[in-house]
């Protein structure tokens, strides 16, 4: 982001740049999100990525394996995308399906989950096999996905069962801190959150929620 928006100014300030490119570093610095789909040719296929050509340009796209390994070279393809920006780098990441992209990033959403996790849980699991893990709460289950441990397993259901669950309850939330505070303590995500739960609203303050939702604890 901060390459893009120094190359920006710097092509308007001495005019080093066609304004086409101009156009295109401002493009990216602005308006990230509108790059949701590609239609092209496969100029070349890597491992874990293929480069598409669009109207002369060739995109850079990291897909899930399966997509790569179904693709022949100056074969056409169309994928969904989504541009995940941060202040290292920029990437481009393509699906075959408009559901696998809101699944990633929802995925994203998720504390301690980058692109290179959420785009592993997706080449493990089918999206109707991962949302009714999450919705049930099947954090053991979620563990046996690569690159998943316990808790980012128990992040995905703490986190996500609200919005995949069939019945759209939402779960309330608790403060991150206390839920920290018990986790640094020894127990699990799941049991935190659940002690926090049952702590009364009446009790005010990170440290007296805490010593209540241990009690709980205790006497479980």
């Amino acid at each position: 982001m901060l390459i893009c928006c120094t190359l920006a100014a710097f092509a308007i300030y001495v005019g080093g740049f066609s304004p086409d490119v101009t156009h295109f570093f401002l493009y990216l610095v602005y308006c990230p999100h509108m790059i949701a789909y590609l239609s092209g040719i496969v100029k070349y296929v890597g491992e874990g990525f293929l480069v598409v050509e669009t109207h002369g340009v060739g995109y850079r796209v990291v897909v899930p394996r399966k997509l790569s390994e179904g693709v022949t070279l100056s074969s056409s393809i169309e994928v969904f995308t989504h541009l995940e920006v941060n202040e290292n780098m920029m990437e481009l990441y393509g699906f075959s399906t408009t559901e696998e992209v809101e699944i990633f990033k929802r995925l994203l959403t998720v504390t301690s989950i980058g692109p290179k996790t959420a785009l592993s849980i997706l080449q493990g699991i089918s999206i109707s096999e991962l949302i009714e893990m999450i919705s049930r709460g099947d954090a053991t289950a979620l563990v046996q996905l690569k690159g998943i441990g316990k808790k980012t397993a128990e992040r995905l259901v703490l986190e996500l069962q609200h919005v995949f669950s069939k019945k759209g309850e939402k779960k309330p939330r608790t403060a991150s801190e206390e839920v920290d505070a018990l986790v640094s303590l020894g127990y699990s995500l799941i049991q935190a959150h659940d002690a926090i739960g049952k702590v009364p609203r009446s009790v005010k303050g990170v440290d007296a929620r805490v010593k209540a939702a241990l009690k709980t604890l205790a006497k479980a």
